[in-house]
């Protein structure tokens, strides 16, 4: 058997439980706050536990956060900085309709000309258009800025379209503000969004000093070729077609030039006058040279020095005139 006792009055007499015998029963023993509430204990150990676990997560996401925020704002503030301080001209271009990228290529292009505007740009994109402050430029529309009627802008629209959007190294010709002609040399990047261009970025450099002055090398070796036949053909004329060969070469040298007229003169041995002694007219051209013969040194004064010095004149319209020519400015208009 066992030994039974009665946990009521082991409390009253303070008798351990650890004194009783081996084997011994307690009777109406009152249950203990953990008998009471165990599942409850653990239950909101648990529950504090998660609950902290989930503090510490969002601590660290946080954190994370943060640190992305941080980086994020220190990125688009070395952007701004390299957009604003870039010598080159950096511009985004937007679209008010989105332009799907299955049309033809010459939709392609007449939907940008027709739905793409300037969204922004650095200051260096709007000093080459003529434009002070970016924020006065931004808004206008692409087909203001590439002259449709220049066939290098079309090409440059067709070339990026045809490059998958990629563009490297290519020329448009520009207007700018105040009227001026200028080239760009362009490189393109389009943004891709839901099978449609969403929009395009670009960056450019002016490179019209360049350019003009390579046209000017291409225009100065065209000319020496030019005078290298002329030159050989003297040298191999007759005297009898001395006079045949200079009204060629005068037609010659005009046609290169742009000019519709021109004529050599002579100056007499006393240096008192100069006449003309040949002519070449372009089509509905009179000759005049008959009214330049024996004509007194001086009457068109700043020509005459400027001939004699070995200058080159060049007057493309009559206002190009210098003011102190008004005489010379007459006589031509009397001439037509």
């Amino acid at each position: 058997g066992h030994d039974i006792f009665g946990w009521g009055k082991l409390q009253a007499g303070h008798i351990s439980e650890e004194r009783l015998p081996a084997g011994s029963l307690g009777l109406f023993k009152q249950p203990s706050f953990w008998d009471r509430h165990k599942r409850l204990v653990i239950e909101l150990t648990l529950l504090i536990a998660a609950e902290t676990l989930v503090i510490v997560l969002l601590l660290i996401q946080r954190r994370k956060r943060k640190r992305a925020e941080a980086g994020l704002r220190n990125s688009e503030a070395r952007y701004l900085a390299f957009v604003s301080n870039s010598s080159e001209g950096i511009a985004r271009f937007e679209w008010d309709r989105p332009m799907p990228v299955s049309l033809s290529e010459d939709e392609q292009v007449k939907h940008m000309l027709q739905h793409s505007y300037l969204a922004e740009c650095n200051d260096a994109f709007a000093v080459m258009h003529g434009i002070a402050m970016p924020l006065h430029f931004n808004g206008t529309r692409l087909a203001e800025l590439l002259v449709s009627s220049e066939p290098q802008n079309l090409d440059f629209l067709h070339a990026f379209v045809r490059s998958g959007y990629r563009l490297l190294d290519h020329l448009t010709y520009e207007r700018d503000e105040q009227g001026n002609m200028h080239w760009f040399d362009h490189r393109a990047s389009g943004i891709l969004e839901n099978g449609c261009l969403a929009r395009m970025w670009t960056v450019q450099r002016d490179v019209t000093e360049s350019k003009l002055a390579a046209e000017a090398l291409k225009q100065q070796a065209a000319f020496n070729e030019l005078m290298t036949g002329i030159l050989a053909r003297f040298a191999t004329c007759h005297s009898e077609g001395v006079d045949a060969s200079v009204v060629e070469a005068l037609q010659a040298i005009a046609e290169f030039i742009g000019a519709d007229h021109a004529f050599v003169v002579r100056l007499s041995t006393d240096k008192m006058t100069w006449s003309g002694t040949h002519e070449w007219c372009g089509p509905s051209v009179s000759p005049r040279i008959h009214q330049f013969q024996c004509v007194p040194l001086g009457t068109i004064p700043r020509k005459e020095r400027q001939i004699m010095a070995g200058e080159v004149i060049r007057i493309n319209t009559p206002d190009e005139y210098p003011a102190d020519a008004i005489e010379e400015h007459r006589n031509q208009e009397a001439e037509g």
